[in-house]
This record gives C-alpha cells, sequence and structure tokens, in this order.
C-alpha cells in the first residue's frame, strides 16, 4: 500500500466531499438556468454555490498538495540524500502524517539497516586487516634467528655434518626461505589493506628502469629472448622501486610458464594520462574462467599452480594492490596454448592520498554467488543444487551454460524467453 492508512481515509474524506459539493453546486446553478429562475433567491443561491465551489476547489487542492505533492518533494530529497549516504538522522516531518509515511519509514528502516551491515563489514575488514599485520609480524620475528642458527649448522658451526644430514638441512632452510617469503608477501597484503604500503615517487625514466629489470632476466635458464619495444617516454614521477617490483613478477611468471628457446616481449607506451606497460609471453596460457581470479590470493589453477613452480600464490595479487593503490589498471588477455599478455597502467600524476584495496575479498566467488542467486530466481527449490552441480562439472563456461538452459527449454523446465533472459541476467557477471 502507497499511503497509510489513516492518511489515505483522510484524502478520501476530503476529496468525495469536495466532488459532491462541486457537482451539487453545479446543478444547482445549470437547473436555475433551465428553469429561468430569475428571482433574488435563486441569484443569491446560484453565487452561494459558485463560492462554495471555489472554496471547496481551493481546499482540495491545498489538501492534496499538502497531503501528496510536498510529501512527495520531501520523499524525492530523502531518496537522494539516502543514494548518496548523506547523513539523515530522522524522517522530514512532512513526510511524518502523510500518505507516503509508510514509504519513507520503509526507505529510512531499509537504509539504517544497510548502513549498519556496511560499517560492520568495515569493521570486519580492519580487524582482518590489524590481525594479519600483527600476525605476520610475530610470525617473522622468530624466523631471522632459526635461519641463522640453520645456515650455521649447514656450514658446520656445530660439527660436521654426513651427506644425508646436510641434504636434510637443506631442505629444511629451503622450506624456511619459502615460510619467509609468504610472510613477507602477506605483510605486503595487509599494508595494502590499510593503504599504508609505503611509495617514494621520483622523477623517474621508464625506459631505463625497464632495461634495469629486464638485465636481471637476460640469462635465463631457458634460453628465453626478451624483447622490448618501448616508446621514448617522458620523465614523470614515479615509485621506481614498485615498479620495478610488478615489472619483475610479470618476467619472472612469463619464464617460469613458458616453453624453451620461446620470446617474451615487452611493451611501453603513452596513453592519455598513464603509461601502458605489457608483458607478452608464448606460454602455456591460462583458461577464460580462470582469468577472473588470476589476481586473487593463491590462486590455483591447473596449469599454474606457483606452489609447485617456487612462488608464494601472492605475487600478482600484490602487484593488482601495487597498481590500484596509484590509480592505474591490471588485466590479463589470454588463452591456453597460446600464451599471456599482462598489462598494468599507472599514471603520469600519482595521487597524492593512496585508497586501501582489498586483496583477499575473492570476486570469483561473489560472482559465484550472484549467479547462484539467478538459478535460484529461475529454477525454484533446485536452482541451488543445479548450480552447484554444474559448477562442479564445468566450471560455469558461458558456452556449458548456453548448452545447460537449451536442455531445459527442450524439456519444458524454461521457456525460451525465460531462458533468453536468464542467460543475459547470468553475462553480467560471466
Amino acid at each position: 500500500m502507497i499511503f497509510s492508512k489513516n492518511s489515505q481515509n483522510e484524502l478520501e474524506l476530503v476529496f468525495y466531499l469536495s466532488v459532491f459539493i462541486i457537482i451539487s453546486s453545479i446543478s444547482i446553478i445549470i437547473l436555475s438556468n433551465f428553469l429561468n429562475l430569475n428571482n433574488n433567491l435563486f441569484n443569491k443561491i446560484t453565487i452561494f454555490f459558485s463560492i462554495l465551489t471555489l472554496i471547496t476547489t481551493f481546499v482540495l487542492a491545498k489538501t492534496i498538495q499538502n497531503k501528496v505533492f510536498y510529501p512527495l518533494k520531501s520523499l524525492k530529497k530523502l531518496t537522494k540524500d539516502l543514494s548518496i549516504n548523506k547523513k539523515v538522522k530522522k524522517i522530514p516531518l512532512q513526510l511524518k502524517d502523510s500518505p507516503l509515511s509508510d514509504i519513507s519509514n520503509f526507505l529510512f528502516e531499509k537504509h539504517s539497516q544497510a548502513k549498519f551491515i556496511k560499517e560492520s563489514h568495515e569493521q570486519i575488514d580492519k580487524s582482518k586487516t590489524r590481525f594479519l599485520s600483527i600476525t605476520s609480524h610475530e610470525l617473522r620475528s622468530p624466523m631471522t634467528p632459526m635461519k641463522a642458527q640453520l645456515q650455521m649448522l649447514e656450514k658446520g658451526y656445530f660439527g660436521t655434518l654426513n651427506n644425508k644430514q646436510k641434504n636434510a638441512v637443506k631442505v629444511v632452510i629451503r622450506n624456511a626461505n619459502h615460510l619467509d617469503e609468504i610472510i613477507k608477501d602477506l605483510l605486503e597484503v595487509s599494508r595494502i589493506e590499510a593503504a599504508r604500503l609505503k611509495f617514494r615517487f621520483s622523477k623517474s625514466n621508464i625506459n631505463a628502469e625497464i632495461k634495469k629489470a629486464v638485465s636481471l632476466f637476460k640469462r635465463n635458464s631457458k634460453n628465453i629472448t626478451i624483447e622490448t619495444k618501448v616508446e621514448q617516454l617522458p620523465d614523470f614521477d614515479l615509485d621506481p622501486v614498485r615498479f620495478a617490483q610488478v615489472l619483475k613478477n610479470f618476467l619472472s611468471n612469463a619464464i617460469k610458464f613458458s616453453k624453451n628457446n620461446s620470446k617474451i616481449t615487452i611493451t611501453a607506451k603513452k596513453i592519455s594520462n598513464f603509461i601502458e606497460v605489457s608483458v607478452k609471453d608464448q606460454g602455456i596460457g591460462i583458461k577464460k574462467e580462470d582469468q577472473v581470479a588470476i589476481f586473487e590470493p593463491f590462486f590455483q589453477a591447473e596449469q599454474t599452480i606457483y606452489r609447485e613452480r617456487g612462488g608464494t600464490g601472492l605475487g600478482l595479487s600484490i602487484c593488482k594492490g601495487i597498481i590500484k593503490m596509484q590509480g592505474g589498471d591490471i588485466t590479463l588477455n589470454s588463452e591456453p596454448n597460446k600464451g599471456s599478455t599482462f598489462t598494468f597502467t599507472i599514471p603520469l600524476i600519482p595521487p597524492k592520498d593512496p585508497l586501501p584495496i582489498l586483496l583477499l575479498i575473492s570476486e570469483k566467488e561473489q560472482k559465484q554467488d550472484q549467479i547462484k542467486e539467478i538459478f535460484k530466481d529461475f529454477l525454484g527449490p533446485i536452482g541451488e543444487s543445479e548450480f552447484i552441480s554444474l559448477l562442479q562439472k564445468h566450471n560455469l563456461g558461458s558456452e556449458e551454460i548456453k548448452i545447460y538452459l537449451s536442455k531445459l527449454v527442450s524439456i519444458g523446465v524454461l521457456t525460451k524467453m525465460q531462458s533468453n533472459s536468464m542467460l543475459k541476467q547470468i553475462n553480467k557477471f560471466n
């Protein structure tokens, strides 16, 4: 119901009474003219009812204005204020006793609930980031003396080791180094999420920075050629350490997942107010359905298992955070067995206050949750189980969903129109 019951009754009473008076007045005026009643009494009655009609019309218009138009204006302002998260402590007085009070109360209540949920999520994110930071620091503190003792043990400071003992110590040192790398990366993630990652911008030549990074990978065990196609770019404010961190991560991954004797191409060019840098390899590539999660922490696809190839699984997430904090973007274009191209952009003018970037939130899982809700809306009680079954079998590829929906149409579960509508909604998130 749009109007509250009391307000609706009041409005109806005024409206019907006004209509009755207006119709009665018009009828008397018409009757007097029809009967040619020109005596003073009927003239006075006619004038009286004409005036009464005007007054009634004015009262009706004023009532509608006060009960509908003014509240509608207030409701529009309230909706606008709520949509931009403007602080609204209470419902405007004009809406409280208006026919629109139910709507305004509902909007205000839902906004308050949404605000509470948002604040709760923000508090949880802050607590999670703080916990991650404290835990990482506490884990890292004992790592340095542990590694030092292990290295001294390996070098024989505590007595000579036989070959079997040396190999065992090497395994422990290797795993300790790997754990230390994970802890360092977790610290980086916590700094990015808290917007505490330090940037030191200075006028830099990006051409020179690319050459420095490439020189570290020129000699590699796979005999991979690294080619650069870099425009002559202007000097601009850049954090050379963070830039090198991202570029070296891309180059390292490109070498890890490329074939022997293949080629890696680095390009850099100016696009509007940004510098765009791309690293293209001829490696194994990444499936389309896995690409949405490639920048998520500890991403594991069947052909890109970081742990088996010496990584922590956090490198690309950190790269994403570094680039996004500067106001840039990071993307991937890849096909299985045809290689991958990782691209990032950085602004020529860096932001004064980098924003916190959430890295531990899975975009892939969020999209899957949204698609699951679509399945439930269209298929009812079986929607969730059908979604889970399809996800386990096909990983929700676009073609697989089309085939699945065609089957539902063929057996009469969905109409063609429903299938098209469902596919259209899914494609927004897929």
